[in-house]
């Protein structure tokens, strides 16, 4: 055994000896380094991130792989020899100038351009090379160009230069064909067409990027999918995938696969505090806000909405606590909810709030969406109701709120971190309908020049009439948090039959507010002069209105809305009411009054009924002066079908002349039209009832008497773009009245 531990302890030594040869350790500097010219020694001994201020000969091949990862190198060399560490390099080129050819469009030209790591100026890497082809075909693939082809070639004109040329080969564009939803969706097509983003190609899809599919898209209408179930009731959905897929060397067919599940009813409703006193004080008035859940369809929508409510009822009552929720699965259609309120022992005020990735808006607009500041106390309400009102702007495509204690303090740091989002809109409409064609187009901005101003113009050009408006609107003027809004707007109507034209010109400022919960308040003031020009052929009344007339007024609105969406309401009500009043130098001085409101009921997915309501009315304070032509109340073809727009109700010889008064109300249901769900069609009954009456002088008919109708209505997203069609059948009517019982429009504003 002697002789085997002899050998055992020199073959230790002999390890240790060689080990401690092989990783001898050196200053920097005994680093040697070679080649460089413009990256500097420092820089190089700081890229191989040294500690000690020392290097060390077993890491070599580490240092070479560091040094290569930079992309400042194209060759590297390191290698140890009496004591010292020598690396050897040869740096990659400077980049003189990029060439991309093949691309005529300048805005996808500056698109690909903003891709590039590789930049001039700086230096040349193969591996950022092939990145940012990738990245381009990446971005090309989103724009529609699924067949794009790029090359690319690198020319050196000298040792320490290189030029680069990409070639980019777009093909054709690529549009969406078809959209289908399959498997266990429960909802028709129809209906969840209506809710993605993506649309088929149209007559009119040159106005809009939503017929160019693209991944991004298809994951977001995903997320837009998953919403629209569980907020009706479909907790368990799986929505597992959406996938482009090719048809032809020009189009795409999107397939999403949707598996519902059973749709959930809340049957009970518990809550829980690990503070008895907290809760016992407060239970009543907790109750009383979690009562709408119960036996309610479950949505995650209106869950959060309560939510907030209990947190605010919390806030309000100085209770620190904080409050989650959970789901409780009963059976395969019922679940509970379980609110959980604990008691904060420890409270966190705000000592910072700092605010990053907001390159464009301003600090002042995303301060007045967040629900605290510094030296508030810190409460998770706060923070989510802040991200939902930064998110409701539509400025911004993500944002995060963090919090950071700060030690041996009772306060905390906040940072705000945002994502911003193309805030501009363009779009054009074309329309044709019985009554003529209108075209149509809008520009909006609504972050102008970072400050959150909303600015548009809008313009529409009919056969009978024309209209522009500009608009200008701050939802915080002088730092009140109220809306003011001002406007330009001008219009010609010509009417033919009655021989004569209305020319009006007018400018408006107003502001608006949520006054209560759910209930908001507008007011403001206008003024327009109305220019009338009656030919020789028109009557003796109109003839008699023939001139200038400056009105000066002043309005208001109040509106309760309690609609469970603003987007094809399902559930809920509006109700409002408001006057105008012109005054003040107005030529013709006036009252008018309006109450309007809506009800919406759904009885299942085909049948969802609506009831709409509207009263007006317009009275001179003065009895000598009656109201402009252009002021007389009539009644849109939406609201009373089946008689053509202004040709019923008080009559002089042959004009149409309107009413003081008028009133309508529309009866409808959607209803199931059996045509296949591909067509994404959807149809409906109404009854319209209304009326328009009085005046202010002697007529020739005041066929003052209830109009009614009744009638169906079709809708269809064609592949040359949205038609609707109606057809009514007038019940109650005068003799006098012109009936027009078919309705057709093509078109809509993209």
């Amino acid at each position: 055994m002697k002789p085997l531990k002899i050998f055992l302890f020199t073959f230790i030594c002999l390890v240790l000896l060689l080990n401690s040869s092989f990783a001898e350790s050196v200053k920097n500097s005994n680093i040697i380094i070679e080649g460089n010219k413009k990256i500097s020694s420092n820089t190089i001994v700081e890229l191989l991130n040294l500690t000690s201020n020392n290097a060390n000969s077993k890491n070599l091949n580490e240092y070479q792989k560091k040094l290569f990862q930079s992309n400042f190198f194209r060759s590297v060399n390191v290698s140890f020899n009496n004591k010292k560490i020598f690396i050897t390099v040869i740096e990659n080129p400077i980049v003189d100038y990029i060439f991309i050819e093949g691309i005529e469009s300048d805005q996808l030209l500056n698109k690909i351009k903003d891709t590039l790591e590789l930049k001039e100026n700086a230096l040349f890497s193969e591996v950022l090379l092939n990145s940012d082809i990738k990245k381009i075909s990446t971005l090309l693939r989103s724009q529609g160009y699924f067949k794009s082809n790029i090359e690319f070639k690198a020319v050196k004109p000298s040792a320490d230069k290189i030029n680069i040329f990409l070639n980019i080969d777009l093909n054709k564009k690529f549009s969406i064909n078809n959209i289908f939803f399959i498997g266990d969706k429960k909802i028709k097509n129809s209906k969840l067409l209506s809710v993605v983003s993506s649309r088929p190609k149209s007559l009119f899809s040159f106005f809009s990027s939503a017929n160019t599919p693209s991944s991004e898209r298809v994951d977001f209408d995903i997320s837009l999918l998953k919403k629209y179930y569980i907020d009706r009731g479909y907790y368990n959905v799986q929505i597992p995938s959406g996938s482009i897929k090719v048809i032809d060397d020009s189009s795409v067919d999107i397939v999403f696969t949707i598996n519902a599940g059973n749709q959930f009813t809340i049957k009970n409703i518990k809550i829980e505090d690990v503070n008895s006193i907290l809760l016992n004080a407060n239970i009543a008035s907790i109750k009383k806000i979690v009562e709408p859940l119960k036996n309610d369809i479950y949505s995650l929508s209106f869950l959060k909405t309560i939510q907030n409510k209990i947190s605010t009822y919390l806030d309000n009552n100085n209770l620190n606590a904080n409050l989650t929720y959970d789901i409780q699965q009963l059976d395969t259609n019922n679940m509970a909810i379980i609110f959980n309120i604990n008691e904060n022992s420890k409270k966190a005020y705000i000592r910072n709030i700092t605010i990053k990735g907001n390159d464009l808006t301003e600090e002042k607009v995303l301060r007045n969406n967040i629900d605290f500041a510094e030296g508030d106390l810190l409460t998770n309400l706060k923070i989510s109701n802040s991200i939902d009102k930064l998110k409701t702007t539509g400025f911004f495509k993500d944002v995060k709120i963090k919090q950071k204690n700060v030690i041996n303090s009772d306060n905390v740091d906040i940072e705000i971190k945002i994502v911003e989002s193309p805030t501009g809109e363009i779009g054009a409409g074309v329309g044709v309908g019985s009554n003529g064609s209108n075209v149509s187009f809008n520009f909006k901005e609504n972050n102008l020049l970072g400050k959150g101003l909303g600015f548009s113009v809008l313009g529409s050009f009919g056969t009978e009439s024309v209209s522009a408006n500009i608009s200008l609107s701050n939802p915080d003027f002088a730092n009140s948090g109220n809306l003011l809004k001002t406007g330009f707007y001008v219009s010609k109507y010509e009417n033919e039959t009655s021989g004569y034209e209305n020319k009006i010109i007018g400018a408006s400022v107003s502001t608006g507010f949520e006054w209560f919960e759910d209930v908001s308040l507008k007011y403001g003031i206008s003024a327009d002069i109305d220019d009338l020009t009656a030919e020789g052929s028109a009557s003796s009344l109109i003839k008699s209105r023939d001139g200038q007339f400056f009105t000066n007024k002043f309005f208001y609105s109040v509106t309760e809305d309690k609609r469970d969406k603003k987007f094809k309401s399902e559930d809920g009500y509006i109700f409002g009411f408001g006057q105008d009043i012109a005054h003040l130098g107005s030529d013709i001085p006036y009252l008018q009054n309006s109450i309007f409101g809506s009800f919406y009921n759904k009885f299942n997915d085909s049948f969802i009924g609506t009831i709409r309501y509207k009263v007006k009315s317009i009275n001179s304070f003065e009895s000598s002066k009656d109201i402009k032509l252009s002021d007389r109340l009539f009644l849109s073809d939406n609201e009373l079908r089946g008689f053509k727009f202004r040709s019923y109700g008080p009559k002089v010889d042959k004009d149409y002349i309107g009413g003081n008064y008028s009133y309508s109300t529309t009866f409808s249901s959607t209803v199931p039209n059996f045509l296949p769900e591909s067509w994404n069609s959807s149809s409906s009954v109404f009854f319209d009832v209304g009326n328009i009456w009085g005046t202010d002088f002697e007529v020739t008919n005041e066929a003052n008497q209830m109009r009614s109708s009744i009638g169906l209505g079709f809708s269809w997203f064609s592949p040359i773009g949205p038609i609707a069609v109606s057809y009514a059948e007038p019940i109650q009517k005068s003799s006098s009245d012109e009936i027009e019982k078919f309705n057709f429009k093509l078109g809509g504003v993209f």
